[in-house]
């Protein structure tokens, strides 16, 4: 297991049960209809999926049962040339997944994972973190003292770790979340996020405010673009249009591959940033977290169709 690896994503894998045009939630005893249903695999692995296709060798550390839930992740991970060296195998059920509603521009999530093995699963990221070395590390923002160990472990070791964000409302305001901003190489949050995060509500205000926090901040604005500290100046980028939008399951975590893609290449920051939108407005595309993500070549070839775009500064 030494070789090194380009990318390993640190975060929950998920069954992903999506019902696409929905017009509303149901009210208890009815049923609604969807237009369009997929099955894929969702989660952190959508990060993993999107930086595989974009040639970056990525592993994943988590746990497959034996069921159909952990059958199918595994069979999705071989198909889609996933390194699979980081999964451990469980001789029983390990059900997770998520059923999504999907409201085009917005989505629902009624979800469920069966934590019984997360101790033995904890203790194996540890060790990974001693014995693979690894170019970089995404994270999602977690309470785990350990976790946060982890982080320190791995930039003391050159790894550049970026970290992602969720909706938990206790965990937004949390110290755990400060500290992990505090100690990761770049921070990666949607606006109604880092709005919660800061308290602050204009784009602008948050990310002044966010930077006191982390050296480099990019907030991402959905169809108004993406806000960014460059370390001297706050940037805005305008959104890239890539064509209708399906369904947004995942574009967040395509935007962390492409930005990933950017910085284990060396680039500046608005590459980084620059790769990352084509990324995530590319995976809207069709339903599924990864299903249209982008493969390196397409990337390049939209890349030089932007490359004379401005940001401006704020």
């Amino acid at each position: 297991m030494r070789e090194k690896f380009d990318l390993v994503v640190f975060g929950g894998v998920c069954c992903d049960l999506i019902f696409s045009g929905v017009e509303r939630l149901p009210n208890p005893g009815e049923e609604i209809w969807a237009k369009q249903m997929k099955i894929t695999v969702g989660g952190a692995f959508n990060v993993a999926a999107a930086a595989t296709r974009l040639n970056m060798k990525t592993g994943i550390p988590c746990i497959c049962g034996n069921d159909i839930f952990g059958t199918y992740i595994y069979n999705v991970a071989v198909e889609e040339g996933l390194d699979t060296r980081l999964f451990l195998k469980a001789d029983q059920p390990y059900p997770q997944a998520s059923v999504v509603l999907n409201f085009g521009e917005d989505r629902a999530f009624v979800s469920y994972a069966d934590d019984s093995k997360e101790d033995e699963l904890e203790q194996y990221i540890e060790e990974i973190a001693d014995e693979i070395p690894m170019k970089s590390a995404v994270f999602g923002m977690t309470d785990k003292k350990n976790y946060l160990d982890l982080m320190k472990k791995l930039r003391m070791k050159g790894t550049k770790v970026i970290l992602d964000c969720c909706w938990d409302e206790k965990l937004l305001v949390s110290k755990s979340l400060r500290r992990q901003i505090e100690n990761c190489d770049y921070f990666l949050p949607n606006l109604a996020e880092a709005r919660m995060i800061t308290g602050e509500r204009e784009p602008e205000d948050v990310i002044i405010k966010l930077k006191e926090y982390a050296p480099n901040c990019v907030v991402k604005l959905g169809s108004d673009g993406v806000i960014a500290w460059n370390g001297s100046e706050v940037i805005r980028y305008p959104a890239v249009d890539l064509g209708k939008t399906v369904d947004t399951t995942g574009a967040g975590d395509n935007f962390v591959a492409g930005f990933t893609y950017g910085v284990i290449r060396g680039e500046t920051l608005e590459d980084c940033i620059m790769y990352g939108q084509l990324c995530g407005a590319k995976s809207t595309m069709a339903l599924g977290g990864f299903t249209s993500s982008l493969y390196e070549s397409e990337l390049e070839d939209l890349a030089d169709s932007l490359s004379e775009r401005k940001a401006c500064a704020v």
